[in-house]
């Protein structure tokens, strides 16, 4: 029976360092696809016009946000993957042993948490990542959007 025990807690610190690496893994993502995207916007910027010629800049920005929106998204499922994989050997493990209170002392700490951040507790960070990708693209499509429906006045003076 110890081996068991043994197999489920080596499982669970094995899919709890999963996770960790998957939750990371946005900001890498997002750092890079913030100074991509920073990049274009400067690019778009150097002659203070924007015109058809910068569609595909636009269109290379749109591309970034979805892209990096995809990436985000998929390493949010793959945290979850392991999260989900964690507790059901941590919950083997508080079946196993009842008297250590895993799951009671879980269940007190994230209602503490849920008491000092009520909003925030609520507010996952897969969405959270998603969403800033997804305020990239918004941007490259309105960008162009500006320019095919001539919102931008070009002038020389």
């Amino acid at each position: 029976m110890q081996d068991e025990h043994e197999l489920w807690w080596r499982l669970y610190l094995e899919n709890a360092t999963s996770a960790r690496h998957h939750e990371q893994q946005p900001t890498a993502i997002t750092s890079f696809f913030t100074a991509l995207a920073a990049g274009i916007l400067a690019v778009l910027g150097l002659d203070r016009c924007l015109d058809s010629s910068d569609l595909p800049l636009t269109a290379l920005l749109l591309c970034v946000g979805i892209l990096g929106a995809l990436l985000s998204a998929k390493q949010y499922e793959r945290f979850n993957l392991h999260l989900a994989r964690s507790r059901q050997y941590r919950n083997a493990l508080a079946e196993a042993f009842p008297g250590a209170r895993i799951l009671e002392l879980k269940d007190a700490g994230e209602a503490e948490n849920k008491t000092a951040f009520p909003w925030l507790s609520k507010t996952r960070m897969g969405v959270l990542w998603v969403g800033m990708h997804g305020l990239v693209a918004l941007l490259g499509f309105l960008l162009a959007s500006g320019i095919l429906l001539k919102w931008f006045r070009c002038g020389t003076g």
